[in-house]
Order: structure tokens, then sequence, then C-alpha cells
């Protein structure tokens, strides 16, 4: 069974203004959201996106890949949110059968218009089921994130607005940062303008 990674796509983006930044263009016909799954295929993961509730009538467009998952709770925050869609998922292997679920899963925004490919399958190939897997980039810690299945407990108690982060920090000792040559795991996409900016320097690429 391929690694399952959720892409957490049900924030509100207030600073992003009137534009749904999951549908802004990074490429012509590709939105970021569109584009980040497609990264994430391509690592070959089983990609999971987590929407808001009210997204269910959302056009998404013929480049968009893998299931979705709608978050009722979405407005409590991030934390709710991936709570919320790692359940839904959970409940469906459930109802297909036998199958034996993987080891661990990764989690990480939808705005990191920079992050490579390389850097997602090798987070996914350093994964395991008692440990948390971090990317790291001169020094500095981003995403996409590995939760080995052990602490999939905590990440269904998550509430709120806050993330994995305390999560990551209560468990240090099975932590493990895995060097990449990408600092695009922690340019993310709050703005139009760091959007334009990021977009334009993906395109020189």
């Amino acid at each position: 069974m391929a690694i399952p990674i959720f892409l957490l796509a049900a924030g509100l983006s207030q600073r992003f203004g009137e534009v749904d930044k999951r549908l802004a263009e990074l490429r012509p016909g590709c939105s970021m959201l569109a584009a980040m799954q497609r990264r994430a295929a391509r690592a070959g993961l089983d990609v999971n996106t987590i929407l808001r509730d009210t997204d269910r009538h959302l056009v998404l467009g013929e480049t968009s890949i893998g299931r979705c998952w709608y978050a009722t709770r979405a407005h409590q925050g991030m934390g709710s949110s991936l709570a919320e869609g790692l359940a839904q998922w959970l409940a469906a292997q459930g109802a297909g059968g036998d199958m034996p679920l993987p080891d661990a899963l990764l989690v990480m925004p939808a705005d990191l218009p920079l992050l490579r490919v390389s850097t997602v399958a090798a987070v996914s190939q350093a994964a395991a089921s008692d440990c948390i897997v971090r990317p790291r980039y001169a020094g500095k810690t981003g995403h996409p994130v590995a939760f080995g299945r052990q602490f999939w407990p905590e990440l269904l108690a998550l509430d709120g607005e806050f993330g994995a982060r305390a999560l990551i920090q209560a468990n240090a000792k099975r932590l493990n940062d895995v060097d990449v040559q990408d600092e695009g795991i922690y340019l993310d996409a709050d703005t139009p303008e760091q959007f334009e900016q990021l977009k334009a320097r993906l395109q020189r690429f």
C-alpha cells in the first residue's frame, strides 16, 4: 500500500485577499493546489487533500489528483481539519476490507510552490512506524512531515488552530531530520506578493 500524504487546504487564507489561493495558477492551466498534488503523486504517494466542508462544490479542474476529505470543523483551525480528514481516511480504509495500513503518513500545507518531488520522496523513504521525519535545509526544518503509525492517535486528538508542532516537540527523541537541498520546504505563499515572487522563481527553473 502506498504511503498516504495529506495536503492541508482547508484554511481561509485571509492574508491572500479575495482570491482563492488554492486555485491561483502556478503554471498555465495548473493551480497551486493541483501542482502540489501532482508532485506528491510523482513521489509515489497516495494523494489526499483536506478541504473545508463548504468546498464540496469547488471545481478543482481536470489536473486534480487523488481523493478529497471535507472537514466540518475547518473553521476551528488546522489541527481540527487534520484530525477530521485523517479520521475519515481511516474509516474508509476500514471499510475497504483487510488491506493493512501503511507504516506512516505524510502531512504538509498545500502552499509550498518551490517544494521538490525529490524532497517529498526522501521524507517518504525515511518514514517508519516509530518515528517522525522532517526535511531540513541549511539548518531549518520544514515540510512535509512523516508521522509513523505510533503517532496517529495523537494526530487524531488534535484540535483547534494548532497543528502537530506540539506533538513533534513532545516526541523529540523519536524525531529524525533528513537533509535536503531544497529551500522550498519552508517557503510558503501566504500573500499574493509572496505567491508572485515564488512563481517567478519557479518559472526560471
